[in-house]
């Protein structure tokens, strides 16, 4: 099964929040919903975990319905976010781990 061709991309740009792209997302749009995920946020240049932590339900969501969800920040300091956040530094990568996690849902892992 091909999840790449599955997957929406946000493109988010630097005048919208995060409760925002989150409220995008839990609209309950079918889209959405039954999609892999990529949320680009290379405009926001202060990412934590503190402003992260608004997305944790939707991952728990997205993971209990085997899609992905994966967020893009090429200049996030990756030693400090927590491992819970699914952050790649390129677009590239976030459909190689869209890929990679399909394929362990596949297996059973």
């Amino acid at each position: 099964m091909n999840d790449i061709s599955n997957t929406i991309v946000i493109q988010a740009s630097e005048n919208v929040d995060l409760t925002a792209i989150c409220s995008q997302i839990e609209s309950n749009n079918p889209s959405i919903l039954n999609a892999n995920v990529i949320i680009n946020l290379n405009f926001y240049t202060d990412l934590n975990n503190k402003n992260l932590k608004i997305f944790l339900p939707i991952f728990k969501n997205f993971k209990k319905n085997n899609k992905s969800i994966v967020l893009v920040c090429e200049h996030v300091d990756f030693n400090i976010i927590s491992d819970k956040f699914p952050f790649v530094p390129t677009l590239q990568e976030a459909y190689d781990v869209i890929e990679m996690e399909a394929i362990e849902r596949d297996l059973g892992i």
